[in-house]
């Protein structure tokens, strides 16, 4: 778990991906994956074809960097906001 202002960010392992929670401006909860996708694997690049597996720990290294404990790959993973597209 890791938070910011207007955001918490989660490691949901069984489905191998980075998850980021937020409330929206009706006051709803938005869910989205920010990194991974539900099949486990290996793989680096833009956040759709990052691949992890069995994510279990997350913290922010700064407020546009955030390092993964890829426990299933045995490796720790840096993902990057990109501020100029506005994704991770």
């Amino acid at each position: 778990l890791a938070c910011q202002p207007n955001a918490v960010f989660v490691c949901d392992s069984g489905n191998h991906c980075i998850r980021q929670l937020k409330v929206g401006v009706g006051g709803d909860l938005q869910v989205s994956i920010i990194a991974g996708a539900a099949v486990p694997g290996l793989g680096d690049g833009i956040a759709s074809h990052c691949r992890f597996n069995s994510p279990t720990r997350i913290a922010f290294l700064t407020e546009l960097q955030i390092v993964v404990s890829d426990t299933g790959n045995h490796r720790l993973r840096l993902l990057e906001h990109d501020t100029t597209r506005g994704v991770w």
